[in-house]
């Protein structure tokens, strides 16, 4: 998700991944659980990842990020 406040500033997070030892900026994120609302999901994990809570939420675009990686839960046997 791409969070942005009142002032039109963009919540990043500063994250360190251990698989490539980088420190990098990363907008908050997460798994769709199965039969969980996408909206839903994707209130739990901003407030889980940074303490803030979303007033309002609009669907700009909907993609994988990373098709090769992960299945949709709808793949899963």
């Amino acid at each position: 998700m791409i969070a942005v406040d009142r002032h039109a500033r963009v919540l990043l997070m500063r994250r360190h991944r251990w698989i490539v030892d980088a420190t990098g900026f990363e907008s908050p994120g997460g798994i769709v659980e199965t039969g969980e609302d996408p909206a839903a999901c994707a209130r739990r994990e901003l407030l889980e990842e940074t303490g803030f809570e979303v007033a309002a939420l609009d669907l700009i675009a909907d993609f994988e990020p990373c098709p090769a990686w992960f299945k949709p839960a709808t793949w899963c046997s």
